[in-house]
């Protein structure tokens, strides 16, 4: 067996952490689509994976929503036999309605719930957007519950944009799942 000595290893760490060099290299160029409400669709960035970070030039950095990942695993899903689908927590009416468009092309009766996260403060809308892969909070929703801050206020303007959510999307799946951090609580309309 090797004999492996920390200070050997901690020597050749050292060495790599002050030879390091940061570069940065274009791998794709993709053609801005649209832009609105702080969100650009952009076409041609076929090596994007979902939820993977995305860095622009003036220090700008996006996270990649890859629709057709997402309809691909949707897919893969019904393929496999699934009742019934549950999206992640719903920030973007626009987004829902753009995959279950292409969606339903091949599952046209299966059931879509859609998950409705009331926001508690402004962290909880930080952290839904910047950590949770595959969630996007919209500027303008970031805007209110900045405004709104923390605490009874906050719930307050949280529910009520879950609300507005929920009466958006009504027409678009036949169910929701109200999700909170600490619970799920289903509910289907009838």
């Amino acid at each position: 067996m090797a004999n492996i000595k920390a200070d050997e290893i901690s020597k050749i760490l050292r060495e790599q952490i002050a030879n390091y060099e940061q570069s940065v290299s274009v791998d794709e160029v993709g053609a801005i689509i649209s832009v609105g409400d702080g969100i650009a669709r952009i076409h041609g960035l076929e090596k994007a994976m979902s939820g993977e970070m995305l860095a622009f030039p003036h220090n700008i950095f996006g996270l990649a929503l890859n629709l057709e990942e997402e309809v691909r695993r949707f897919q893969f899903k019904v393929e496999a036999g699934a009742d019934f689908a549950v999206t992640h927590p719903v920030f973007q009416v626009e987004q829902l309605a753009r995959f279950l468009e292409r969606a339903r092309s091949f599952a046209p009766h299966l059931p879509v719930i859609a998950g409705i996260w009331p926001l508690t403060s402004f962290r909880n809308a930080e952290f839904m957007n910047n950590e949770v892969p595959g969630i996007s909070v919209p500027p303008a929703v970031m805007e209110r519950m900045r405004t709104a801050d923390s605490g009874e206020r906050a719930r307050q303007e949280g529910l009520k944009i879950a609300q507005e959510t929920l009466m958006e999307i009504r027409s678009l799946v036949q169910g929701c799942r109200l999700l909170r951090p600490s619970a799920v609580t289903p509910w289907r309309w009838r």
